[in-house]
């Protein structure tokens, strides 16, 4: 890899870590509804670390809450940035420590979000050994 590639990686990095969205206090449901999107973050809070991510879209019914796997009280936390968002699925993405399971989701959102931060992820994953 090439030093400029491998600086421009590291300061991405440290800079997506210095900016990450809280997850809240304790277990349960959090929700953002993220800017210049339709959609809506959810994460599954359980002993501290996050253990599900679901996305959806409040106008297609098949996207919503009921049935897909989130029930109870779910803590409603603002609006979130795109870049934000995409903040803290890299940060789950990843996190070594956590589930494959929700490592796999977030990895799969990002591809979804159509941010330049999420392609480098990829593509590093994909083409670096």
């Amino acid at each position: 890899m090439r030093p400029a590639k491998t600086v421009a990686l590291a300061l991405l990095g440290l800079a997506l870590l210095w900016s990450a969205p809280s997850l809240g206090d304790s277990d349960g449901w959090y929700k953002w509804q993220v800017e210049d999107a339709t959609s809506e973050l959810y994460v599954l809070k359980k002993d501290d670390q996050p253990v599900s991510i679901r996305m959806f879209n409040p106008d297609c019914q098949t996207w919503g809450h009921k049935g897909q796997g989130i029930s109870g009280e779910i803590t409603d936390m603002g609006t979130l940035s795109l870049d934000d968002s995409v903040t803290m699925l890299l940060d789950i993405a990843r996190s070594s420590e956590l589930d494959k399971d929700v490592r796999e989701d977030a990895l799969f959102w990002l591809a979804q979000s159509n941010s330049d931060a999420a392609y480098v992820y990829i593509n590093q994953l994909l083409f670096d050994s």
